[in-house]
């Protein structure tokens, strides 16, 4: 049994939170998802000026700039060095899905399954903001709560502390009528509704209470964002057995969850 002490603390603490903010690399420019205009229904493209497709203007150099994109002919015109300028392109937005639910609260090892999702929602997190992506959250819990895309590391860490309070054993349906489970029907459904269209989804969760009449819903959220899922389970436990109806990217084909693989295996 856990003591009370340890049952009332945060999942992290501040140094844990600080050091896998910290160890998140930022995504290579190159490899930046970006989402077309119009998968990101009624806004415009951005005015400031990026490295984007739609060319803005040519303006003098400054140092630190790309030489790649010298304007050679506007450079000899002027005997001044010009460079190409374009307008930035939309990242796609993340939404982190952090589960808190009675059958996350469990484990035979160190660390609660809800514990390692939350540490790989800070990665990802920290990831995904160092690279200026927004970023929003979905936590499932009782009450459940809805962040909205904010950038930047600071609000990250700030609003990831609605997922990081205690997380005492809470009743599973199993046990009763007063269980903490959401049904997955529901869940999908509010995703749908509050994700924002041509997001990526990373879902975090054991999929406790998923049923094969839930595979519909899962299609319509496929179509309607990128959904990634990083499947938390105990060494105890049995994974449970998708239909395949939705093809999701999994952690064991995914490179970033390869090495969260290799950061927790020894947790």
């Amino acid at each position: 049994m856990f003591s009370n002490d340890i049952l009332n603390r945060p999942l992290l603490s501040d140094v844990e939170v600080k050091e896998l903010l910290d160890a998140a690399p930022a995504i290579e420019q190159n490899n930046t998802r970006q989402v077309s205009q119009r998968a990101r229904m009624g806004e415009q493209i951005a005015s400031v000026i990026g490295s984007g497709s739609d060319f803005a203007e040519v303006r003098a150099y400054h140092s630190g700039d790309d030489p790649r994109y010298l304007d050679s002919r506007a450079t000899a015109r002027s005997q001044v060095p010009l460079v190409r300028t374009y307008h930035s392109e939309f990242s796609q937005p993340v939404c982190l899905l952090i589960d808190r639910r009675a059958s996350m609260r469990f484990a035979t090892r160190v660390r609660l399954k809800v514990t390692q999702a939350l540490r790989m929602a800070h990665w990802l997190g920290g990831r995904e903001a160092r690279s200026g992506c927004e970023i929003s959250l979905v936590i499932l819990d009782s009450p459940c709560h809805w962040v909205p895309a904010q950038q930047g590391i600071h609000a990250l860490k700030i609003r990831a502390n609605l997922a990081n309070t205690p997380c005492p054993p809470l009743a599973t349906d199993s046990d009763g009528p007063d269980s903490n489970t959401l049904e997955w029907g529901k869940i999908l459904s509010g995703l749908q509704q509050h994700v924002a269209k041509g997001s990526e989804l990373i879902l975090l969760t054991d999929w406790y209470g998923l049923k094969d009449s839930d595979s519909k819903m899962l299609r319509i959220l496929g179509q309607h964002c990128t959904v990634r899922a990083i499947h938390i389970s105990d060494p105890s436990e049995v994974s449970p057995a998708f239909s395949g109806s939705l093809k999701l990217h999994w952690a064991v084909k995914n490179a970033i969850c390869q090495r969260l693989k290799r950061m927790y295996q020894h947790s």
